[in-house]
């Protein structure tokens, strides 16, 4: 991905949602008191100088899935040019067991749907079962909702696969890569970054079938595998210097992550700013808070709290 200059005033990043709408409603809620972030809030239509970054891992864990994927898909809609949407470790868990999901809901049904795929695929186990209940009123209507509804064809199956790996932009000259885990080794500087782009736009549309299966294409390639963007958490154990070395070596003056829950937005060397804070119960129900670039600095913005200053843009 080229670098996207970016026009805006405000440059926002929000985190980990999990499922929790009450805290991505806070949130933009929240950002239209601070900053007026919307021309229609109703409709919700942002103003042209504002843009949102969503890093990924928007559903499991809570219990308002289905409303966190409306509202996120009608951003988008809405807002084609100034909403950007990462994928997460959970979206990739849930596409990779597209096909446990079908399966369990064919041999079996009740409850056993249930214990079936959540035996067997990562997604069941990590959140998934809550999150595909509520699709339906019982396990067969809901599981066949969700393989309906994932699939290439659905609703949420077609956006899903539009988000992208990261998102490379800049404010006022300082850019900033936003990226739901961290930075691979293989990913050492900005040509490495567009290639792995392409070859990733390459792996989404090709179908699963010619990967053997859906848990291959979206779980164990080596594009979305364990060591992959969306998986690594190596930031968090940096030291100040290699931190400077890995967003200078990529040319960013920042870089944005989710991915690893904390109480609240950490700074790292004034470079990298881990933005999950954990707003699903699961993770504590810690205060909604946002990332907010503009030409006054960088800022924490928290819902109760407000602006805290993390340093000059």
């Amino acid at each position: 991905m080229v670098e996207q200059t970016n026009s805006s005033k405000i440059l926002v990043g929000i985190g980990d949602i999990h499922g929790h709408f009450p805290a991505l409603d806070a949130l933009l809620n929240g950002l239209e008191q601070q900053y007026e972030v919307f021309q229609d809030q109703s409709k919700l239509k942002l103003k042209d100088d504002i843009s949102l970054v969503f890093t990924g891992d928007y559903i499991d864990r809570g219990e308002q899935n289905l409303q966190v994927l409306a509202t996120l898909m009608e951003l988008a809609e809405k807002n084609p040019t100034n909403v950007h949407q990462l994928f997460g470790n959970h979206e990739l868990l849930a596409l990779a067991g597209l096909q446990r999901a079908e399966e369990a809901r064919k041999r079996h049904s009740g409850n056993q749907i249930n214990l079936a795929y959540g035996t067997v695929a990562p997604h069941g186990y990590n959140g998934g079962i809550s999150c595909i209940a509520e699709f339906g009123n019982t396990p067969e209507a809901a599981f066949e909702a969700w393989v309906r509804r994932l699939s290439r064809e659905g609703d949420i199956g077609s956006w899903m696969r539009k988000l992208k790996p990261y998102y490379l932009t800049s404010i006022d000259e300082k850019s900033v890569l936003f990226v739901h885990g961290g930075i691979p080794h293989n990913l050492k500087n900005k040509t490495d970054l567009e290639s792995y782009l392409i070859s990733f736009e390459s792996h989404m549309a090709e179908k699963s079938g010619s990967f053997g299966r859906t848990s291959q294409k979206f779980l164990h390639d080596e594009k979305v595998g364990s060591h992959s963007i969306f998986w690594d958490r190596k930031i968090s154990s940096m030291s100040d210097p290699e931190i400077r070395q890995i967003a200078n070596y990529l040319g960013v003056d920042y870089i944005v992550i989710g991915h690893t829950p904390q109480k609240e937005i950490k700074n790292y060397a004034g470079r990298a700013f881990n933005i999950d804070v954990g707003m699903t119960p699961r993770y504590g129900e810690n205060e909604p808070a946002a990332i907010v670039f503009k030409s006054e600095g960088v800022f924490a913005f928290y819902v109760k709290k407000g602006e805290i200053n993390l340093g000059r843009l």
